[in-house]
């Protein structure tokens, strides 16, 4: 069982101390379990069971599947029923004000569901072909990779600057350098005359 239960925790993404707070037990306790020096009892087996919708049989036997597949309606009903019990004043404020939120309000919640998931999508997708990320923030375009780095968004972002700053540069210096050629051409224009006046 011991296996079993690392496998769930590792599933779930969680340490072992996340595991334990979860399970509102010691992490010795729960090490002692996962090492296979202690035995979880079958009240603390029933425990990870609902807490994480581990199918009992294939904790205690490994037979079927490691969850149960639970419908949304089911999700919600437990969720409350745990709601009941646990000692956490945010999530019944939060809960209180979903209650109270007219239908207008649910509407533009929605709407800015759909457009963070798709803020999402396309963040993943730029990740995925860096070689296709546009800059719309100025007039050019990065296609490429050149030093071969992941394009997290703040990666690209902060590529993006340094491009802004190069091309920034460079028009100063162009703007530099035809100040200078003009004020040379001045200066010579200048000593023409005064030669012609001495003259």
């Amino acid at each position: 069982m011991e296996e079993r239960l690392k496998e769930i925790r590792k599933a779930l993404g969680l340490s072992q101390i996340e595991f334990a707070e979860r399970l509102n037990i010691k992490i010795t306790t729960y090490n002692a379990y996962e090492v296979g020096r202690n035995k979880p009892t079958n009240a603390t087996i029933g425990l990870i069971c609902k807490t994480f919708n581990v199918n009992e049989k294939w904790l205690r036997t490994g037979e079927g599947d490691m969850f149960i597949d639970i419908s949304r309606n089911q999700q919600i009903i437990d969720f409350m029923n745990n709601l009941e019990v646990e000692d956490s004043e945010f999530k019944r404020q939060f809960i209180n004000m979903l209650c109270n939120m007219t239908e207008e309000e649910w509407n533009f919640v929605e709407k800015k569901m759909y457009e963070l998931v798709d803020e999402s999508r396309e963040r993943a997708k730029n990740k995925d072909h860096p070689k296709e990320a546009i800059a719309t923030s100025d007039d050019y375009i990065i296609k490429d990779n050149k030093n071969g780095l992941d394009d997290t968004t703040a990666e690209f972002e902060k590529r993006s600057t340094i491009k802004s700053e190069e091309r920034y540069r460079k028009v100063l210096t162009s703007v530099s350098n035809k100040d200078s050629s003009v004020s040379n051409t001045t200066d010579g224009t200048e000593k023409d005359n005064k030669k012609k006046e001495s003259a």
